[in-house]
């Protein structure tokens, strides 16, 4: 049983890992969980997927192949496969395994889709693809995608009056289905329009289509489907630079920092950055405690717009954790004066007030903090320093935790958190700590110094 434990707790670690973005730790825990586990097919498929986001496709390849000899008759991991090898290119044998899969199972929609979509891509198998649709429809009739694809596929057809009955079938199936709608209006607009209709779309009005739905997503506040349409639609031509700064700014807002920084790190490459993406990676390298980096971003951006109350604020906590307490305080103040309902200049200065011994005003600032937004993220990351630094450390870990859980790669946090689970005789839960800090912020040499002491409790 103890060794059951263990690889669940492996395979649990990768996950969080993975979650987080940090690809390299998460195949760590889960080969872990591997060598107490080697039929272990959940820490097997997460892998794959790992490498599939990496762009390694051979290796995941590779590891759904083993996965196929664990589980044989699993559809979802057939298809995934699939999925994968299209990607790398291998569309004949992409395509072949899609068909066994649906020959396995005709009732099961994924293998189905699958290929409908990839039929649809081709200019000469529309047919094809509505033929495998409508015999979806006659097994599910009750499975709307499949109405919906059929709409697109006669659309693109220029049949508006078939592609219209199909997609008003969706909708009364499931009146709220959004892809439906966008399908029946577009239709309806085709038909007013005759003229705008007569030009065949190009897969790029199409991606730009689909980009407009991922930013309706996000805009809505979706993060998550918003990334997961977004991680397909970064690497489409003609919609690249959009949806790669809408991803990086989609996993700042999810508070995978190291997420972002890594998309749009990547996006300053082949692009000229503008503010919005100056400013996330400010923001992305202050989570991860890079702080010196922040201060190049967040400076640029305030170059461009001096009044930036977030640029302000994250610029405040910069140089705030490097000493620079004057120019600090200015920072803050510039935001208070900007707007003096929000939270977090408060927080940072009741800080910066406890550091000065100044205890009233600590008490002044987390008060004005909480009455202007009692979930905000610093607050707790305050209290949880402020205790550490009175040694109640048991005290100090529900505070650092709350904040982690709003703010997952926030490395002050880790950091902290460490420490008051050294502290407590917790060296296991403190190396988790630490490890996670190091993810972020692999050059912090106290840490490095402290996972060196804490390396004889890594488990093999």
């Amino acid at each position: 049983m103890a060794d059951m434990h263990t690889y669940i707790q492996h395979y649990k670690r990768g996950l969080e890992y993975f979650a987080g973005g940090h690809y390299e730790q998460a195949l760590i825990s889960l080969k872990k969980a591997i060598v107490q586990f080697p039929d272990f097919p959940d820490a097997y498929f997460l892998i794959s997927r790992i490498y599939e986001e990496m762009e390694r496709f051979a290796d995941a390849i590779s590891i759904y192949e083993k996965l196929l000899n664990l589980s044989p008759n699993d559809i979802e991991i057939r298809c995934s496969y699939a999925k994968t090898l299209l990607k790398a290119g291998e569309e004949k044998k992409g395509v072949h395994v899609l068909k066994k899969a649906l020959r396995m199972n005709k009732h099961d929609p994924i293998a189905r889709m699958e290929l409908i979509h990839y039929y649809f891509k081709q200019k000469n198998r529309l047919r094809k693809a509505l033929s495998l649709a409508d015999a979806g429809i006659k097994l599910l009739p009750e499975y709307v995608p499949f109405y919906t694809v059929a709409g697109d596929i006669l659309r693109k057809q220029k049949k508006f009056l078939k592609a219209q009955d199909y997609y008003e079938t969706a909708l009364e199936l499931d009146s709220g289905y959004d892809p439906a709608k966008r399908g029946l209006n577009a239709t309806i607009r085709a038909m007013e329009n005759p003229q705008d209709a007569k030009g065949d779309r190009s897969s790029e009005d199409e991606s730009r289509e689909e980009l407009i739905v991922a930013a309706g997503l996000y805009s809505s506040g979706h993060y998550d489907q918003a990334i997961i349409r977004l991680l397909d639609l970064k690497d489409r031509p003609g919609i690249k630079r959009e949806a790669s700064m809408l991803l990086g700014r989609a996993f700042a807002r999810k508070g995978l920092y190291k997420r972002a920084h890594d998309v749009l790190l990547l996006f300053t490459k082949d692009h000229a950055p503008d503010l919005m993406v100056l400013y996330n990676l400010g923001l992305a390298a202050n989570r991860m405690g890079r702080y010196e980096e922040a201060i190049r971003y967040l400076g640029e951006a305030l170059k461009r717009d001096d009044e930036f109350q977030e640029a302000l604020i994250e610029m405040g906590v910069a140089c705030q954790m490097i000493g620079e307490n004057a120019a600090a305080k200015d920072y803050f103040v510039r935001a208070l004066k900007n707007d003096r309902n929000d939270p977090r200049p408060y927080a940072h200065l009741a800080r910066m007030a406890y550091d000065r011994g100044d205890r009233a005003k600590v008490k002044e600032f987390l008060k004005r903090a909480i009455e202007c937004n009692p979930n905000t993220p610093e607050i707790p990351l305050v209290r949880g320093y402020i205790i550490v630094k009175e040694e109640r450390y048991d005290e100090a870990i529900p505070h650092l935790q709350k904040c982690l859980d709003m703010s997952h790669d926030h490395f002050e946090a880790h950091k902290l958190l460490g420490h008051a689970r050294l502290q407590l005789g917790d060296e296991i839960g403190a190396l988790e700590c630490f490890k996670a800090a190091a993810s972020l912020n692999p050059a912090d040499q106290e840490i490095e110094h402290i996972l060196g002491t804490l390396a004889a409790y890594d488990t093999p």
